[in-house]
């Protein structure tokens, strides 16, 4: 396989995890409670959720997606459930994008 090659399945799979991650954050929305102030807090979780594609924020953002999630927790969403969802969906929160 050439490095082009390599490369394009790379990201073809970071492409793919991104897609699947934005329609889980979308899934959890639903269990947000309905107000201005819910929508606010699951407006931080959606951000870490893009931000974990983001080579230069992804370690803040799997920080806090690993974390106690405490913005969904205010808006009534089980943290222990948001990452149950992660897992069944297969997104990695490891690193996807080389630091070198």
């Amino acid at each position: 396989m050439t490095v082009n090659e390599h490369q394009r399945k790379r990201f073809s799979a970071a492409r793919e995890q991104r897609g699947l991650a934005v329609a889980l954050s979308k899934k959890i929305l639903t269990q947000v409670h309905a107000s201005r102030e819910g929508f606010m807090m699951w407006s931080v979780f959606h951000t870490a959720v893009q931000d974990l594609f983001d080579k230069h924020e992804r370690a803040s953002a799997t920080r806090y997606l690993k974390g106690d999630l405490l913005h969904l927790q205010l808006a009534g969403v089980d943290p222990d459930w948001v990452h149950l969802q992660f897992k069944r969906a297969g997104i990695n929160l490891e690193p996807i994008f080389d630091e070198r």
